[in-house]
């Protein structure tokens, strides 16, 4: 869904609002992007924010990096819904360019060629390999065990923390990708894996 400005107003504060108002009037959102339902910016402020949004047909999930929590979207995610909301055409556009693009590539790609990207890039990006392994687990391969899901929850937290080993205040940890993969089971019926997903994070989070 895309919300409108009395939708957006409903989702913050009145003071919010109008913050979030002179943010976007005043150009502090950059990098505004869509892929998948999944939205990103950088806004401009007292430092550099990142916002995430997550939309479905029914609802929106938004995040972001600044320490506001007083009620309410912040300033920085109002600005973001407002610039999405007046220009949706061409971020939709942008997005579904993007998406043939990279269409196009995987389908020129041979096997060889992607299984050789895929395997620099694991060497360079442990996050990058246990996200892949655990979201192809199951074809093919063994279901994964309660610790293996534990280790992945606890690889978000350690992505998150900062350099003094705990997680900033007003960061939160991004728990998305993981309930995304426990959806995907639901729908294609692995009850038992689903509920072994939700139970490593009602664990790993106590």
């Amino acid at each position: 869904m895309i919300p409108t400005i009395e939708q957006i107003r409903k989702l913050c504060t009145e003071s919010s609002f109008e913050r979030g108002i002179e943010y976007f009037r005043g150009g502090s959102v950059r990098d505004l992007e869509q892929f998948g339902n999944r939205i990103t910016s950088v806004v401009e402020g007292t430092s550099d924010y990142e916002v995430t949004i997550r939309m479905d047909k029914e609802d929106i999930e938004a995040s972001c990096t600044c320490p506001y929590d007083w009620g309410g979207y912040c300033k920085h995610i109002v600005a973001t819904l407002l610039a999405l909301s007046g220009n949706y055409k061409k971020i939709k556009k942008d997005k579904e360019e993007k998406e043939r693009r990279i269409e196009t590539v995987l389908n020129n790609l041979s096997v060889d060629e992607l299984k050789g990207f895929l395997t620099a890039e694991f060497e360079k990006n442990s996050s990058l390999r246990d996200h892949f392994t655990i979201y192809f687990s199951g074809k093919g391969s063994k279901i994964r065990s309660l610790h293996d899901y534990k280790k992945e929850i606890s690889l978000l937290y350690r992505e998150t923390t900062g350099r003094h080993g705990f997680i900033e205040y007003g960061i939160e940890v991004d728990f998305s990708y993981i309930c995304d993969l426990a959806d995907r089971y639901i729908k294609t019926g692995n009850l038992l894996e689903a509920a072994t997903i939700y139970q490593a994070l009602s664990e790993v989070i106590a």
